[in-house]
């Protein structure tokens, strides 16, 4: 690959110079007033999640705190600014569990509708994880919560909010189905260990169903989005049908997408997308559609996780056919997938690369809905460990990008950088 590209490595020795809890609009250069690198947190470890823009321009940034030195406390962590990265406020949700930051959407139908959920996973017991749903106000007060324990453990990845009021909740459940093992194909099965799960919601956050989908041993369901008056889960497995059965008879995991009307396992249609000889794993799917198609992120490896790199797909939205498919980052270092948006006529996808010693940094690239790279930058230091974790296109083409960086290898802090709509400061 040889797209325009810049190191920005330095940067992060820039970035020292702002305080990262309490910049004023005296303290910051005017050359960085637009374009930046801000960082958020107070005492601590802070993990980015996710975030969201609001019409009005603010920002509200979702991740995880984590307490203390021998015994670890995490909490959910909300942070609130302007698109001048200015903070407004940051709130710690309380838990009587440690607590893990998933998701953030806007409620856009129903009761709720102009607030927001955040997505979040807790640790109720030892290997007994159950998910939280919580509604937050944009003044950060959390107004109600919602806990879902039906099964012994279960994960959430993402929440989907629709017009009608009616919400969906992907992830995945390690309180598997014994009879979901229809994979006779290989003498020496491996143990099952996950199913998919998806639960839809009433607008009072009640469950109307939820369905447990087997037919392999290691998957998840990873997002749910809206194509016309259907919908369309992502996900990966390792399944295997008698069509795809790889040569070497090895239990691989590919990307999954499927199209449904009311029930997710009676799926109208199916997709595939990956090798048959090595590992594929989605972690994001694009909520909403760019010219026709959506995107899903990943990492292709071997079986043993070895010689990782960022692997991507874009389908149509109707999954009448994959539009393009394949490795988008690889090289001398590995490579991650981290997170996928679409923006005005490009998709924005974020990935950590990661070097011989194991430390990651933040790396983003602009592609064509048929993988064709635009332009590719890279955010870290090389003595810290830094991770992408979302990016989104403003209404003025400007680019944010979400992540955790390690500031002076001491503690990691949530990161905010905005760039021009082509890449620079």
């Amino acid at each position: 690959m040889k797209p325009y590209r810049f190191f920005v490595e330095c940067l992060l020795i820039v970035g020292s110079l702002f305080l990262f809890t309490c910049d004023t609009k005296n303290n910051i250069d005017p050359v960085f007033k637009n374009y930046f690198i801000k960082y958020y947190g107070e005492d601590g470890n802070h993990e980015a999640k996710d975030f969201i823009i609001n019409d009005d321009g603010t920002v509200i940034i979702v991740g995880t705190v984590t307490f203390g030195q021998t015994v670890l406390t995490k909490r959910v962590y909300i942070v609130k600014t302007d698109l001048e990265g200015n903070e407004l406020w940051n709130k710690t949700l309380g838990s009587d569990f440690n607590e893990e930051a998933a998701d953030i959407e806007p409620i856009v139908g129903g009761p709720d509708a102009g607030n927001f959920l955040i997505l979040s996973n807790f640790d109720k017991a030892t290997d007994q994880t159950n998910i939280r749903l919580t509604v937050i106000n944009s003044s950060g007060d959390s107004l109600r919560s919602f806990n879902y324990a039906q099964y012994l453990s279960l994960r959430g990845k993402s929440v989907t909010s629709t017009t009608s009021g009616v919400m969906y909740l992907a992830g995945l459940t390690t309180d598997i189905d014994a009879g979901s093992d229809k994979n006779v194909l290989l003498n020496t099965p491996p143990p099952i260990l996950e199913d998919y799960l998806i639960i839809r919601l009433r607008s009072d956050y009640s469950i109307e169903f939820d369905d447990r989908i087997g037919g392999s041993y290691e998957g998840s369901a990873v997002n749910i989005v809206p194509s016309g008056s259907s919908f369309i889960y992502a996900a990966y497995s390792d399944e295997l049908t008698s069509s795809n059965l790889p040569d070497n008879n090895e239990h691989e995991h590919n990307f999954i997408f499927r199209l449904f009307s009311n029930n997710p396992t009676s799926a109208a249609v199916s997709l595939f997308s990956g090798s048959l000889n090595l590992d594929e794993k989605m972690v994001a799917f694009s909520d909403k559609p760019l010219l026709n198609t959506y995107c899903a992120i990943g990492t292709q490896s071997d079986f043993n996780g070895a010689n990782r790199k960022a692997y991507a797909a874009v389908v149509s939205s109707t999954l009448s056919s994959v539009i393009a498919e394949g490795v988008v980052l690889s090289g001398a270092n590995e490579y991650e997938g981290v997170a996928v948006a679409a923006a005005s006529t490009s998709y924005m996808l974020l990935a950590n690369e990661i070097n011989t010693a194991n430390k990651r940094d933040i790396f983003f690239v602009k592609m064509s809905t048929g993988l064709v790279p635009e332009f590719n930058i890279k955010f870290g230091a090389v003595e810290n460990d830094d991770r992408g974790a979302a990016a989104a296109e403003l209404p003025n083409g400007d680019i944010l990008i979400l992540g955790t960086m390690q500031l002076a290898g001491q503690q990691d802090k949530i990161a905010l950088i905005k760039l021009r709509p082509n890449g620079t400061f």
